[in-house]
């Protein structure tokens, strides 16, 4: 998906809100735990145009999730809902897995997890276990790292770099592991 069109989906979403929730919505990206943090300078006060190029240039590919997030948490659903399917229909040709509303559940809320989940952090575990030579990974990632004494303590080492804001990094590990692995990914993929 492009910057333009994310910027275009995340102004969308919050035109929708009502000057009360876009400053819920403010304090909520200001509260927000994970890493990168935003400035208090940044949005405190701003009109929604400042807020969305903050959301851009901060959170970059993974904006749109962190405004799904925000959103939710505020109790805009139906906002978060709608720029949820808007993500789920412009990312469609990457690797994300969609997951359905659990089943029983009967509530309106949408959390993060209901929007998607990614190939990689699906099947993390699995991964751990199963990919016998990281090394190779890691040359075609261009990463250095301290010497583990176990394949899966490597993949762990590998799993800590993909904490970056948005999914550039899963993607590119995404695209190493059909190459190098891809017996291990078909029945990862057919297993969801």
């Amino acid at each position: 998906m492009t910057t333009k069109s994310a910027r275009l989906a995340i102004k969308d979403a919050l035109e929708d809100l009502t000057e009360k929730k876009l400053k819920k919505f403010r304090a909520a990206l200001l509260d927000r735990r994970g890493e990168p943090r935003v400035k208090t300078n940044a949005v405190d006060g701003k009109d929604l145009l400042t807020i969305t190029d903050v959301l851009v240039s901060t959170f970059t590919s993974g904006a749109l999730q962190v405004t799904v997030e925000l959103l939710t948490e505020i109790g805009c659903n139906e906002e978060a809902k709608k720029l949820g399917e808007f993500t789920q229909h412009e990312r469609k040709h990457t690797p994300v897995i969609s997951v359905s509303k659990r089943k029983g559940s009967s509530s309106s809320a949408v959390s993060a997890e209901d929007i998607s989940t990614h190939f990689v952090d699906q099947h993390r575990t699995t991964l751990i276990e199963r990919v016998s030579n990281p090394m190779v990974i890691l040359d075609k990632l261009l990463m250095r790292m301290a010497a583990k004494p176990t394949p899966q303590d490597k993949m762990r080492v590998i799993f800590s770099f993909l904490r970056l804001p948005g999914t550039k990094g899963k993607d590119a590990l995404y695209q190493i592991l059909k190459e190098d692995y891809r017996s291990l990914v078909s029945d990862l993929e057919r297993s969801s």
